[in-house]
């Protein structure tokens, strides 16, 4: 039994009692690492402990999510615990895979003659007071067999041949059996068993194409696609750092301007009336946007000379126009967005070039890199330059978006 097998709610349970707790996640991490399938990397780690400056981000849960991607048995997931003396999770999830509900006999496809009598049976083990539901296609089967763990079609007819299913219950959760196929035949003599069954996995429900990880830059459109095979067609749903993204309901999710609180790690639920189906984990990387990862030129030329050499990025394009999308309409707002506009002069009209404005722009860019600002650095602006810039700067500045401009000279930084 693996740990992708418990409900979410039990692992959001288990991940509470893992998240600030002295005995917690990390100490997990140390004991599950006695095995190599399971050792952590720094970075690894690191990625999981970053989860904490997400309001509705959880450090356990990113690394039982981690767990659960390489196969993690539950088995060994208790032995860690036990290791760990950590009593409390150890209670609770093995409470909870003893109330976990298990199909023991699963209904298998059968062919009969005309008139015979096919009994399809199905049985769970778990909680008390398990009940069943067979359903013939969509359809639910309301005879007196269709909420027994064994449904009788007697006498066989051509309205029995189907496609049938059984639905285990308690209370809100429940487990769906594997398809069994049912085909009447003319002979008595045929052989048991059916060449046609239902087409897919077993679970009647398969992912042909699984989301990918990619790496973006700010401003970028980032898609990404997830496609499943199901009878009845499935529907789609698009998490984010396990949290559902409103409006993406479709199996291609699309980003059109993606910022840093893009980044993190994406999955698709697949479903259908029957089943459900969870995607690969896919991360997203956001790097700067192409302004911000300019490289500088540094130009000598002469005393007399006005002129200003800017980056790489070329003249004729503002700046501060590449730096970030255009801004959302207010409502959408939640003050996450954060800007900064740095300026440093290095050339003078009436005196010799400076050489500290250049590293003083580069150490505040990294500086506020870190602390998630989308940065715009500029080199050697006359006043006409500065004052456009600014003005630029300031139409970024829309409801819920902090921002801080700083100008560079020769003695050190100071704000506009």
């Amino acid at each position: 039994m693996n740990i992708s097998s418990l409900s979410e709610e039990s692992l959001n349970k288990l991940s509470k009692m893992l998240d600030n707790c002295s005995c917690g996640w990390r100490q997990l991490a140390n004991a599950a690492g006695e095995h190599p399938q399971f050792r952590c990397s720094e970075k690894e780690l690191t990625s999981c402990s970053l989860q904490v400056l997400d309001a509705a981000g959880s450090p356990a849960r990113t690394f039982l999510a981690w767990l659960a991607d390489r196969g993690c048995p539950m088995d060994f997931l208790l032995h860690c615990l036990r290791k760990m003396d950590n009593k409390e999770a150890l209670q609770f999830l093995t409470t909870t895979v003893s109330e976990q509900i298990r199909i023991t006999v699963q209904p298998q496809s059968q062919q009969a003659s005309l008139g015979s009598r096919v009994v399809l049976t199905c049985r769970a083990s778990g909680p008390p007071g398990l009940s069943y539901q067979w359903f013939k296609g969509k359809e639910e089967i309301l005879n007196e067999t269709g909420s027994l763990p064994e449904l009788v079609l007697c006498p066989l007819g051509p309205a029995h041949q189907g496609y049938y299913i059984c639905r285990i219950n308690h209370g809100g959760q429940c487990l769906f059996s594997t398809w069994a196929h049912v085909r009447l035949v003319h002979s008595a003599g045929s052989s048991p068993g059916c060449s046609s069954l239902f087409p897919g996995s077993v679970s009647g429900l398969q992912i042909s194409q699984q989301p990918q990880t990619q790496a973006a830059s700010e401003g970028d459109v980032l898609v990404m696609k997830c496609k499943a095979e199901a009878n009845p067609p499935p529907q789609y749903e698009w998490y984010h750092n396990k949290m559902p993204i409103p409006q993406q309901k479709a199996c291609s999710l699309k980003i059109p301007c993606v910022t840093t609180e893009h980044r993190g790690e994406y999955r698709c639920k697949v479903f259908n009336l029957y089943h459900e189906a969870w995607s690969d984990t896919a991360t997203v990387t956001i790097g700067p946007s192409s302004v911000t990862d300019a490289s500088w030129v540094e130009v000598d030329r002469g005393l007399e000379s006005q002129e200003v050499q800017r980056s790489k990025t070329g003249l004729g394009i503002n700046p501060v126009q590449q730096m970030a999308c255009p801004p959302p309409a207010a409502k959408n707002f939640y003050a996450t967005d954060k800007v900064a506009l740095l300026i440093g002069n290095m050339n003078y009209l009436h005196h010799t070039q400076l050489t500290a404005p250049i590293s003083d722009v580069h150490e505040l860019t990294n500086l506020l890199r870190q602390m998630d600002f989308k940065v715009v650095s500029l080199l050697d602006l006359n006043w006409q330059e500065m004052n456009s810039a600014v003005t630029e700067f300031l139409l970024l500045l829309d409801k819920g978006v902090y921002g801080q401009s700083i100008y560079v000279p020769s003695y050190g930084a100071g704000s506009l």
